[in-house]
């Protein structure tokens, strides 16, 4: 679980969770289902509009639960919290957690994407609302063709 939390935000690789733990991939994709089943973890697709041009394949990992990804990672305090160099993804899963609690209250698809272009610029989170998209980095929307 902690090696998991070291990965919080990062687009998820198995085979770089695999192998410092002597397991097979396909017994960590097991494992990650459990955790996403469980509700612990946050697995946030990519977006993309082209099936067939999309950048990257992998989602991105985060945990439900903030404070159980702190503890896993030795951030005891606020200001172990201020210096972490995992302050950003822990407040990425925060907000990801509290997008999709809010879709999934309301009777709504999960429909939480994050996007990469080909210059390696991301746009954290994209919803999905139909037949338009909102930019959360930008508060902007444009229609969806």
């Amino acid at each position: 679980m902690a090696l998991l939390a070291s990965r919080c935000g990062q687009i998820l690789n198995k085979t770089d969770l695999a192998a410092p733990l002597g397991v097979s991939v396909p017994t960590i994709t097991e494992w990650i289902s459990i955790l996403e089943v469980t509700g612990e973890i946050i697995l946030v697709p990519p977006f993309y509009e082209n099936f067939g041009k999309r950048l990257i394949k992998s989602p991105k990992l985060y945990f439900i639960d903030s404070s159980l990804a702190c503890y896993l990672l030795g951030v005891h305090d606020e200001k172990t919290l201020s210096t972490s160099p995992f302050r950003g993804p822990i407040f990425e899963g925060f907000i990801a957690s509290e997008i999709i609690k809010y879709r999934l209250n309301r009777g709504q698809e999960r429909g939480l994407y994050y996007f990469r272009d080909q210059q390696g610029l991301e746009v954290d989170f994209v919803l999905d609302n139909g037949n338009r998209k909102i930019n959360t980095d930008r508060s902007k929307i444009y229609p969806h063709p």
